[in-house]
């Protein structure tokens, strides 16, 4: 209750932000009801498993575990909850609208009402989104819940830490914590998680990750934007706040170097961000090329031939690409030479790399990965990706990636595609834990076994 009441005096002191970002984003507005509970089930008579990825980075990477738990256990009703608006049309394009819901706020009598609605037999969290009132009305309600695919910061962990006996209560309640690797393992449990309730599993998004050649559709995007075979195309993709302008200026730098053959194309991570990206490509003295105003060929000009019949001119020297549009970055990751991922010139944590290295393209990044160590590392121990500290170290890099030999190129591409292909698996072993927690046999999924004792299921909680 006294956290309800925090909760409710952060809402009012935060409310002229919240107004102003809802009037002029959206934010906060879609999907109230369901933010308050108000949350139907489809089939009352099946049990169910509620998964919640806050956003879309999460709803990919939870992809290869929804499908095998609808796989192996097509006798569970399943769910998703997501955070983020960008998350929920991902999620809606991926698993159906009917299955999406937006997840409740963390108000004690408003998850009350939502464990009540959904009544179910285990919650999957993605990554972390652990919160204090959730865990206490799913110990209450005799709900395990386990973090899968668990990633935890060194700040985030010494901000728990900080918090004390609220936290490491909080985090006691967790049923199981599948971390990404052993140092993150070691902060869940120094946050409070019981040592034999934490284990290494890797990163699903391994597993998510397509390993091909090409990715299903660029042709036709390649068609659209006018990006012909002989253009030297890098693609900045997932880009934050503050990083376009140093990456336009990279670009700026190659084009006066004189290669004629360099293009650019910029994929922000937030569509809020389309329009002032857009304003910033035109302010620098680039022609625009907007994704969103080229959409793809009608279907008897696209088989005429690549590029052939196209109204679209030929992407200019001095024009740059916005991608904004949602849904078509592993497009773009195809039709590049090298990729840039974004969010890492700034301290924002970086992007998913194991996307453009499964499609065979060398890959740079900047320093700051925090939310990505463990790929970064497999990466870079392979020689099969590249790390700036800085734009002044990017350009040297790119002019000498996009120059250079494509066998070099495509060399280096393919040790990337083989290090994701070592690291796959870890949706089979967090597939084995939900097997045990749900009483069912991993091998056999319809033979019922006797489930272990989990934290949540012996006794009602003291809340």
């Amino acid at each position: 209750m006294i956290l309800d009441l925090l909760y409710i005096l952060l809402v009012v002191l935060m409310m002229p932000v919240f107004a102003y970002k809802a009037v002029t984003q959206g934010k906060y507005v879609r999907g109230i009801g369901q933010r308050l509970g108000h949350i139907r089930r489809r089939y009352s008579l099946q049990q169910l498993i509620w998964l919640h990825a806050v956003s879309m980075g999460e709803v990919n990477a939870a992809r290869p575990l929804i499908e095998r738990i609808r796989k192996d256990l097509p006798e569970f009703e399943l769910r998703v909850s997501v955070t983020t608006r960008t998350g929920y049309n991902r999620a809606c394009e991926l698993f159906g609208k009917e299955e999406v819901f937006y997840f409740p706020f963390d108000l004690s009598w408003v998850l009350s009402r939502v464990f009540r609605r959904l009544r179910p037999a285990l919650v999957i969290l993605m990554e972390l989104e652990v919160w204090y009132n959730f865990m206490a009305r799913a110990k209450r309600f005799k709900v395990p819940v386990i973090v899968a695919n668990g990633r935890m910061t060194a700040k985030s962990t010494r901000a728990y830490r900080m918090a004390g006996r609220i936290t490491s209560r909080m985090f006691r309640r967790v049923s199981h914590v599948f971390a990404q690797d052993e140092e993150i393992a070691e902060r869940f449990r120094a946050v409070g998680v019981p040592p034999e309730r934490v284990s290494v599993a890797g990163t699903m998004k391994y597993d998510a990750t397509l390993v091909a050649d090409e990715a299903p559709g660029s042709e036709a995007l390649a068609q659209a934007l006018g990006i012909r075979p002989t253009h030297h195309l890098w693609v900045a993709g997932c880009t934050g706040g503050g990083e376009e302008e140093e990456i336009l200026t990279v670009h700026q730098q190659l084009l006066q170097d004189g290669h004629a053959n360099i293009r650019l194309a910029i994929v922000p991570r937030h569509p809020e961000r389309f329009a002032e990206v857009a304003s910033l490509i035109s302010v620098r003295g680039f022609n625009l090329r907007r994704r969103s105003k080229y959409p793809d060929l009608p279907v008897e000009q696209a088989s005429a031939g690549f590029g052939l019949m196209s109204p679209v001119s030929p992407l200019p020297r001095d024009t740059v690409v916005l991608g904004d549009t949602m849904g078509e970055l592993d497009k773009f990751y195809s039709l590049a030479r090298v990729v840039f991922v974004g969010r890492s010139l700034v301290p924002l944590g970086g992007s998913d790399m194991m996307e453009p290295a499964g499609l065979g393209k060398p890959t740079v990044f900047g320093p700051h990965t925090f939310n990505f160590v463990e790929p970064v590392k497999a990466l870079l121990e392979a020689e099969a990706a590249f790390q700036v500290n800085d734009a002044a170290e990017l350009t040297p890099l790119l002019k000498r990636l996009l120059a250079g030999d494509p066998g070099t190129a495509r060399s280096i591409g393919q040790q990337a595609q083989q290090v994701v292909r070592d690291h796959k698996g870890a949706t089979d072993r967090h597939m084995k834990l939900i097997c045990q927690i749900l009483g069912k046999s991993a091998e056999y999924p319809n033979r019922t076994i006797a489930p272990p004792a989990m934290c949540g299921r012996e006794e009602k909680a003291k809340v």
